[in-house]
């Protein structure tokens, strides 16, 4: 009887567990997506909400934004993304700490030069107030098709 009890015990912790960690990822690809519609719509109030006060922004070029930069130069039109398509979101969850990794397509303007690129993308996402906040970003560019 008490085994019993403690495999039905140890199931139900992991079964509580599959779902809380489940529900982290899903969290996790919502504040990537986020994140990208805030970027292409020039939202500047949810780009304050999903970016951490110490985050950094690193393009593909070697250019690294902090997270008042990104936001001015994105309000101020410097940078301009047309858009954003992901492909594959990929999340791996450690306690308070998300990696997202994927490819994406994007395009936009950087001033008067236009951009169209295929990135392979790396964030980490850190848990704070009970919603993810972006600490970190780096790109690598890719080959487009054809």
């Amino acid at each position: 009887m008490k085994k019993k009890l403690f495999f039905n015990s140890v199931f139900i912790i992991l079964f509580i567990r599959g779902i809380v960690f489940g529900q982290n990822s899903i969290d996790v690809s919502s504040s990537v997506l986020k994140l990208h519609d805030a970027l292409v719509s020039m939202d500047t109030i949810i780009l304050h909400q999903v970016l951490d006060d110490q985050m950094t922004y690193g393009h593909s070029n070697g250019w690294i934004e902090s997270k008042a930069e990104l936001i001015l130069n994105n309000f101020t039109r410097k940078m301009i993304y047309q858009s954003i398509t992901e492909d594959s979101i990929s999340i791996q969850i450690t306690g308070t700490t998300a990696i997202a990794r994927f490819n994406a397509v994007i395009k936009g303007n950087v001033g008067e030069k236009s951009f169209h690129l295929k990135l392979h993308i790396c964030q980490t996402w850190i848990l704070r107030d009970d919603s993810w906040k972006l600490l970190a970003r780096q790109a690598v560019k890719l080959e487009l098709p054809g």
